[in-house]
């Protein structure tokens, strides 16, 4: 069904294409806690060769585990109705030239690429309905960098119907939408409790009038608070988060307040080159740099921020190349943990969450970890208590119990209640040369349903 009012939009209607069949017993009971399902066809666990680079293509609705959503190639957005089990395409970038010829997109849609698929992770039923899809055009032209439009999708009804905003040009935004030169280094997070607030993050040179001054110059930070129908430039001074892309979110919006920005920058702390967090109370306009931990790499895998009710305060955590770094006031203060090693070999986090209660932190440790073809390595899935630091290691996950070598997981997310949190995991064998290749097993959609 196509949205029926359209003005300033691109509507386009979802498809009907099935790219999975059903499995029978399917998703099915791996035991120790965990579920397996199939992944559509195609999707990979990761980018591949390289800490930064899983860009979020896996989003699940917030209220309802069984829907979720993925981006297999770019080009679309395919929809599971029964966790994971059977896949239809419900958005295409082509349908944009036929649904509204008009449309600036139109021409070039095309030549973009979706590089990241998101849903607000917030517990109200507008949330649970909207669904973002970032695309970008890979904008290279020997090897010289240029800006071009991002391109957003967006659904109120959980993917059934698409709309893709054509925002006006302004002097502060010359072509409408925000541009990024980039490729996949950059960020949208819409904001739970206000799901037509979306933020924008990207790397790349500010050019436009913002505050009255003309700017040809550093990064900028952005918000829409129509679903991508206008843009505003909010800062244009934002301090550095990893733009490299990351293993999670890089910045985050408070559940209850979306005005309220969280993000990790690297800093000066007690003399060392380490980690800080930094909030921002007035959308994105000015940021404010909390406490910090030390750390030999401040290089910002992921965020995950917790927040029970509007009384208490978000808890953060950020995850690095060597520890968690967690704060349970906000960011006024902070405390690292490193992850303990597994014989010679260092603990590596690459994902993390919080529990509903904010006392225990959900992280997958991977170790002897390929960082340059396969991301393959021996993860580890735990639960650290906070107080204490207390480690305490779950079931391993089903692809490395199968194969007793090693797996790559990636593409980590999860819902509000962090009650199942979800990964791709793919089995991975060690060769005689002790370097690590993918097994030919497909990717598996991998939940933790036990009590954590």
């Amino acid at each position: 069904m196509i949205a029926a009012a359209c003005a300033g939009f691109v509507c386009v209607p979802a498809g009907s294409a099935r790219i999975a069949a059903q499995a029978e017993g399917c998703p099915a009971a791996a035991g120790h806690g965990w579920q397996l399902a199939p992944a559509p066809a195609g999707l990979t666990a990761g980018d591949r060769g390289g800490w930064e680079a899983t860009a979020p293509i896996l989003a699940e609705d917030p209220l309802n585990p069984n829907q979720l959503y993925a981006s297999v190639d770019g080009t679309g957005v395919q929809r599971s109705l029964d966790g994971g089990c059977t896949w239809r395409t419900v958005f295409q970038l082509s349908d944009i030239r036929s649904t509204d010829p008009t449309s600036p997109y139109a021409v070039t849609a095309t030549e973009y690429q979706i590089m990241g698929v998101m849903t607000p992770r917030g517990t109200t039923a507008a949330d649970a309905k909207t669904l973002y899809a970032l695309a970008e055009m890979s904008a290279t032209d020997s090897a010289t960098f240029y800006s071009t439009p991002i391109l957003v999708a967006v659904s109120h009804d959980g993917g059934s119907t698409w709309t893709v905003p054509s925002p006006s040009a302004t002097s502060e935004l010359p072509v409408g939408a925000p541009e990024c030169a980039y490729f996949g280094m950059s960020w949208l997070v819409p904001a739970p409790s206000a799901p037509d607030t979306a933020y924008f993050a990207c790397d790349n040179s500010y050019y436009g009038v913002h505050d009255g001054q003309l700017h040809d110059s550093g990064g900028a930070f952005y918000v829409t608070h129509d679903a991508g129908a206008t843009w505003a430039v909010q800062s244009t001074t934002m301090p550095y988060i990893n733009y490299n892309g990351g293993r999670g979110p890089q910045f985050d919006v408070d559940r209850f307040d979306s005005r309220v920005v969280y993000g990790a920058t690297p800093a000066t702390v007690a003399g060392k080159l380490g980690t800080a967090f930094i909030t921002s109370t007035d959308a994105g306009a000015h940021w404010q740099t909390r406490s910090g931990g030390p750390s030999w790499d401040q290089v910002t895998l992921g965020l995950t921020t917790m927040r029970s009710s509007p009384a208490t305060p978000t808890h953060l955590a950020a995850y690095y190349r060597n520890n968690v770094c967690y704060s349970l006031d906000a960011g006024r203060t902070t405390t690292c943990w490193k992850p303990p090693m597994l014989g010679q070999s260092l603990g590596l986090p690459t994902a993390a969450t919080w529990s509903p209660d904010g006392t225990r932190l959900f992280v997958i440790v991977a170790y002897d970890l390929d960082t340059g073809t396969t991301y393959c390595g021996e993860p580890r899935v735990g639960v650290l208590t906070v107080k204490g630091h207390k480690w305490r290691l779950l079931p391993d996950v089903p692809s490395l119990a199968k194969t007793s070598n090693g797996s790559e997981i990636g593409r980590f997310i999860t819902d509000p209640k962090a009650d199942h949190p979800l990964m791709l995991a793919q089995p991975c064998t060690r060769t005689s040369n002790a370097s690590w290749t993918l097994g030919a097993a497909p990717v598996d959609l991998t939940r933790f349903t036990g009590r954590w």
